[in-house]
């Protein structure tokens, strides 16, 4: 708006000078001649130029916008794989069973929650719904009722089938398979 004013008092001070008939010498150059534009001409391309100027700032300010909410989109997208990857590391570390299904849940009781812990709701999660648990590991000890010997027992009974199975079938694969249970007794 500065310009404006400017400009208009530029074309005041113009039209409000004595016109240069009446002072202007016989046979002497115009005004401005030789010199430069007269301050009409001048004005506007000053206003062209301020104008223009004015329209790339604003431009510039849309496009600083954009780039800002991008770069805000981006941030609140890391924040959720991040969430998402220690919930999944917790998950696991839990023994779930259905990874997506507890996953959902987990988030749905952060989102929840007054403070997000992702701990507290996978502890929640396991408490209220063991389903989506296995079990936690048994002890293996001396009264344990699978002992070594019932494992090589095992062993040795699958190793059997395996070679009945590769006689009977005569497949490589089943050969292999049965070579490899041999081995491993």
């Amino acid at each position: 708006m500065p310009e404006q004013e400017t400009v208009q008092a530029i074309d005041q001070s113009v039209t409000d000078a004595p016109s240069s008939s009446s002072t202007a010498l016989e046979g002497a150059a115009p005004p401005f001649a030789s010199e430069s534009p007269p301050p009409i001409a001048e004005a506007r391309r000053y206003r062209k130029r301020a104008q223009a100027a004015e329209k790339a700032a604003a431009d510039l300010r849309f496009e600083l916008q954009q780039k800002a909410d991008q770069l805000a989109e981006r941030e609140r997208t890391i924040a959720a794989l991040e969430r998402r990857q220690r919930i999944d590391e917790l998950l696991l570390d839990a023994r779930a069973i259905d990874l997506d299904s507890a996953r959902l849940l987990t988030e749905t009781a952060m989102a929840d929650a007054a403070e997000p812990d992702p701990e507290a709701a996978v502890a929640e999660l396991r408490r209220r719904k063991p389903f989506l648990f296995r079990a936690g590991r048994s002890a293996s000890g001396a009264l344990s009722p699978h002992t070594a010997l019932d494992g090589q027992q095992s062993a040795a009974v699958s190793a059997e089938r395996a070679a009945v199975e590769a006689h009977a079938t005569g497949h490589r694969r089943d050969l292999l398979r049965y070579l490899r249970l041999r081995r491993a007794r």
